[in-house]
This record gives structure tokens, C-alpha cells and sequence, in this order.
């Protein structure tokens, strides 16, 4: 058995664009969503359409979709909660190389279908 208390700790990436008629209900999920995960380190993911990140999380800024698999690739994070409207398949399955847990809220594109999870 390994001890709870020897294992690396576990990191958490947050990705959260604006999306047409959400307001900022995406943010404010993530906001308590973030500062709930207390044992995790939790790094925000801010592309161009993206919400200013909460205040006390570092952050990413990335120019565009086109490299958050990048910015993944960068952090290596264990799992990655993505708010950012519905998503193509072609991204999820580069981002899915990367990271090995994948949550998605709101998604009804292809890419969600490949989420290990949607909500």
C-alpha cells in the first residue's frame, strides 16, 4: 500500500470561455468549483474568450483554442475541467493524449461524446 501522504499531488486545469447566453455563470461555477479542491493544485487556462480567472489561482494565458493542447502538454495536469460550449472531436482527441482525465460542462459537440464525463 502507498502511503496517502507520499503521492505526488494531484493537478487540476480549468479551462472556461464565454459562451452566448451563459453570462457569467461559467465563471462563478468554476470560481467555487476551484476553491473547493483544496487538495489539488489548481491551475487556471485563459485562451481569448475566457473569463478573468479567479484571484489567489495562477494562470495561463494562451492566444487561442489552438493552444490549449500546448498549454496542456506544458502542465501535464492530471485532469482538466473545461467549460467552453460544445467542442469538435479532432481537439478532444489531441487533448485526451495528454490528459489523462477529461470533465466537460455544457458540451453537446462531438468532442463531449469523447469526455469522460459531461455535465
Amino acid at each position: 500500500m502507498i502511503p496517502i501522504d507520499k503521492q505526488r499531488k494531484k493537478k487540476v486545469a480549468i479551462h472556461v470561455s464565454n459562451s452566448d447566453g451563459k453570462g457569467t455563470y461559467p465563471a462563478k461555477r468554476a470560481d467555487i468549483i476551484a476553491r473547493a479542491l483544496t487538495e489539488v493544485d489548481v491551475v487556471f487556462i485563459r485562451g481569448d474568450q475566457s473569463f478573468p480567472p479567479p484571484d489567489g489561482f495562477p494562470t495561463v494565458t494562451i492566444g487561442s483554442d489552438s493552444t490549449l493542447s500546448r498549454a496542456l502538454a506544458a502542465l501535464k495536469p492530471d485532469l482538466l475541467l473545461r467549460d467552453s460550449g460544445s467542442t469538435l472531436q479532432e481537439e478532444v482527441e489531441k487533448i485526451q493524449e495528454i490528459v489523462p482525465s477529461i470533465i466537460h460542462f455544457d458540451d453537446f459537440g462531438e468532442g463531449g461524446k469523447l469526455a469522460d464525463l459531461v455535465l
